[in-house]
């Protein structure tokens, strides 16, 4: 058994072996496929990004309720 992995992208629910393996799998008539799926973050928003990946600031202090709530600018 031999493990190739690279990088592919999906077109029309099918992925393409890049050819540099292609000759490896010709004699091949079953493989197994394990699919590693990241996110299309072009979709994702500002805000979404941030909440999956937070930016940490040294000695933050978060403003308390009043503060966040106070309507005199």
């Amino acid at each position: 058994m031999s493990i190739i992995t690279f990088k592919a992208s999906i077109k029309d629910g099918a992925i393409e072996i890049p050819a540099e393996y292609k000759q490896a799998l010709s004699d091949t008539d079953q493989v197994e496929v394990t699919i590693s799926a990241r996110p299309n973050t072009a979709k994702i928003g500002l805000i979404a990004k941030l909440l999956e990946n937070p930016i940490t600031v040294d000695d933050f202090v978060p403003l308390s309720r009043e503060e966040a709530h106070d309507r005199n600018l």
